[in-house]
């Protein structure tokens, strides 16, 4: 069975057809696999990255938690909101259990932010030096944040063994979130 020129020609350009078909089926076919090959290397990076960052998370936890213990005193000591009336009273009873003459305690113009506001105070009075002493590890151990920034002792000119106090201090709250909202 022999073909003739024509024959052989159809027989040709039909396989190059089938050919040309099965490459443009194929190429895209190949295409897509190294797509999904390349998604799937992405997605195993992903997922190892996922493992070794869920090892961390209990010692994030525990961070937490440890952070958490560490910010209560911090949220006692400087409170939500002004609460300058019992300031000013906690102030006034320290001052007279330490015995302190002539008392005067005047705030100064407020200093406010978004996450922390203080208010500087003026210190004067008149003690022993022991009673000054009581006075300021009195304030030490109050349960509001009371920062001396400057501290001056006078004599008086009698040398009674009375100082005068001048001090300058800042008492420091978290704004209220109401005034926020």
């Amino acid at each position: 069975m022999k073909l003739d020129k024509q024959q052989l020609i159809i027989l040709t350009l039909s396989a190059v057809i089938l050919c040309g078909f099965g490459m443009f089926q194929y190429i895209p076919v190949i295409r897509q696999k190294h797509a999904l090959r390349e998604q799937m290397v992405q997605q195993d990076q992903l997922s190892e990255t996922i493992r070794s960052q869920t090892v961390l998370l209990p010692e994030l936890k525990q961070q937490e938690k440890q952070l958490q213990a560490e910010l209560t005193p911090f949220s006692k000591k400087v409170p939500q909101g002004r609460c300058f009336a019992q300031l000013w009273q906690q102030i006034a009873v320290v001052m007279n259990e330490c015995k302190l003459t002539d008392q005067l305690v005047q705030p100064g113009e407020e200093l406010k932010s978004d996450q922390l506001c203080s208010i500087p105070l003026t210190f004067e009075c008149r003690g022993s030096l022991e009673q000054l002493f009581a006075f300021f590890r009195a304030m030490e151990n109050m349960d509001r944040l009371v920062r001396f920034e400057a501290v001056k002792f006078e004599n008086d000119s009698d040398f009674s063994a009375v100082v005068k106090l001048n001090a300058k201090a800042s008492v420091y709250y978290q704004p209220d979130k109401r005034d926020n909202g």
